[in-house]
């Protein structure tokens, strides 16, 4: 298993390679970009933690995700984000290990990332909103190309 670290100005976030099923891929070396999200508002209630997107099947490839937070009152959101495999969602719920997800991040204003080296498999973008009174409101964005 590979593991990267990324470092950026208002985040930081671990990435790993996923599980997979192997496959996917056809015979003319062409890829396709499929969209999940696109910049898709999305509200989750405070201490929620679990699928915002998914289950979505996606072939040997990458991926591209972007997390804005909107805020509420004026205030920045506490929100961690993760793509994983359904089958550890699945069976693990939120309390996942890093080394099953393909990026954990925390969400300062904005998180976003390409991931390569993708394996087929079945994903879910799983959001934990850590605020105690308020929604989690964001913006977000997931593709795959494979």
């Amino acid at each position: 298993m590979m593991r990267t670290w990324l470092v950026g100005a208002v985040v930081v976030m671990s990435g790993a390679r996923g599980c997979g099923k192997g496959g996917g891929g056809g015979g003319s070396g062409a890829t396709t970009t499929y969209v999940y999200a696109s910049g898709d508002q999305v509200t989750e209630p405070p201490a929620f933690c679990g699928i915002v997107r998914g289950p979505e099947d996606v072939g040997d490839g990458s991926m591209h995700y972007e997390v804005d937070d909107i805020g509420t009152l004026g205030a920045a959101d506490t929100l961690e984000a993760v793509i994983i495999s359904d089958s550890f969602f699945s069976s693990e719920g939120c309390t996942f290990t890093a080394d099953q997800t393909l990026f954990e991040g925390s969400v300062i204003v904005s998180n976003s990332g390409t991931i390569t080296g993708v394996y087929a498999d079945s994903y879910d973008f799983v959001v934990a909103c850590g605020n105690y009174a308020t929604n989690c409101v964001f913006n977000l964005t997931w593709t795959a190309t494979y």
